[in-house]
């Protein structure tokens, strides 16, 4: 099974300036995948086996195993671990908490004032200052971060001056032409397109560019990553062909940032940064807990599944559906999305 961590901090695209459109570009060569039939002969404890081009699938049946996808065998779920909960989560007893008392089932850490070495020790809403007292946090357009955990929970800090200088900047904000210090991978943070450039930039300088777009219209059926073309109006992009869990060998061109679906991602991290803001610790803004928190783990998991495994979820079967892609279909909205997100991004 994939499992998508889940962390608005960094987002990284997967595709590129095409400086050569060769036509030597490799092929894509794909598998199917498929339940096994009644007769089909799965040899014991085994869930996936591969056969002339099919990937064969038999759910586990008895109780505690899940399908292992990189041994093909069911073996015993693995264990899981409890975590210490952090200023602002859940909690029956202190020893619950990384840090401060467990009252009301909730920890509480440092509140302002307190002295402290980490802003994960401070109440949601404080940060850890350059004096190691809890304040709260930097509102968008002050000046004087060092790093996005001293703003708050909906803001980055640009850092273009100083780096102990820095200025809150809302996330998804910046416009064309605007300079930002977080440009990794051609993503920013800051920039209202989440596309950046740092060509002849040192480090992570970077300026916000428009965001390339799909040529064709999704899903488009590919052979290889010539044939997956984005374009913002200047250069041409080239994304990734991936294979699909399908069961037909079909591989599929990935979205770009600007698409819809990336689109849809930025938007509902940035109303997720927005709602976590004085709900949920500085440093633990983006985690899993603070979404589920903020009942939002279900639509965040989503859009990211349905962005960076695109191909991967595109018609499956139910086993596929159980051993590979069930984070994604166990989710409560998906089932509905099954049926609507192949139509919508043809139109």
């Amino acid at each position: 099974m994939i499992t998508l961590i889940l962390a608005f901090i960094p987002l990284i695209s997967s595709y590129h300036i095409a400086h050569n459109l060769s036509p030597l570009e490799a092929t894509v060569k794909c598998s199917a995948y498929q339940c096994a039939p009644s007769s089909y002969p799965m040899p014991t404890n085994y869930c996936i086996q591969s056969n002339s081009g099919i990937f064969y699938l038999k759910p586990c049946t008895s109780s505690g195993q899940y399908c292992n996808t990189a041994t093909g065998q069911c073996s015993l779920s693995p264990s899981t671990n409890s975590t210490k909960s952090y200023p602002g989560e859940s909690c029956t007893s202190s020893s619950d908490c990384l840090y401060g008392n467990c009252i009301s089932k909730v920890c509480k850490g440092l509140s302002a004032g307190g002295a402290c070495l980490t802003s994960d020790q401070c109440q949601p809403g404080l940060f850890c200052n350059t004096t190691n007292m809890c304040q709260t946090q930097l509102a968008a357009g002050a000046s004087g971060c060092r790093n996005s955990y001293d703003c708050v929970n909906y803001a980055s800090c640009n850092k273009t001056y100083s780096t102990n200088n820095g200025v809150c900047v809302k996330y998804a904000s910046l416009g064309y032409g605007s300079v930002v210090t977080d440009c990794t991978g051609g993503f920013s943070q800051m920039c209202s397109s989440a596309y950046c450039s740092n060509n002849n930039w040192m480090g992570t300088i970077g300026i916000c560019l428009k965001p390339p777009a799909s040529v064709n219209s999704l899903p488009y059926n590919c052979t290889s990553s010539v044939q997956c073309q984005g374009f913002n109006g200047t250069n041409i992009f080239l994304s990734q062909c991936q294979c699909a869990y399908g069961t037909t060998q079909a591989s599929y061109c990935q979205p770009f940032i600007g698409d819809i679906l990336g689109t849809k991602l930025i938007n509902w991290w940035v109303y997720a940064s927005k709602k976590s803001n004085g709900k949920c610790n500085t440093v633990t803004r983006g985690s899993d807990t603070c979404l589920k928190k903020l009942n939002l783990y279900t639509d965040i998991t989503e859009a990211t599944w349905q962005y960076y495994n695109y191909s991967q979820i595109l018609y499956n079967d139910a086993c596929v559906k159980e051993i590979y892609t069930a984070q994604y279909w166990g989710l409560s909205h998906s089932k509905l999305i099954e049926l609507t997100m192949l139509i919508i991004l043809i139109i």
